[in-house]
């Protein structure tokens, strides 16, 4: 399980990026795995390709991430755009009320 320490700093790391994003990827709605953020923070398409993650546990995804928002499938690390429900990143933590 993620500490609480661990997550704040990723979050404050990833709130740091948000002005480094280009125009163009603001515009668009969906997030890329080759975006720089993305990449910095080992974003992926699929959760069951985080199994060589050293802080992936199986059932973790973004869709019971405490940062994804249910309603347009976004993340509040990348300014709510789109990401898949069933990717993963470095910056997850456990949405309250839900288990692995």
């Amino acid at each position: 399980m993620q500490s609480r320490r661990d997550f704040l700093k990723k979050t404050a790391i990833g709130a740091s990026l948000i002005p480094l994003a280009t125009v163009s990827l603001a515009d668009d709605k969906v997030v890329s795995v080759d975006e720089p953020m993305a990449k910095n923070f080992g974003y992926i398409l699929n959760a069951a390709d985080a199994k060589g993650e050293e802080k992936y546990q199986a059932g973790q995804k973004c869709e019971n991430c405490v940062l994804y928002v249910e309603g347009n499938k976004g993340c509040n690390l990348f300014q709510g755009r789109q990401v898949n429900p069933e990717g993963w990143c470095r910056a997850w933590a456990l949405k309250p009320g839900t288990t692995l």
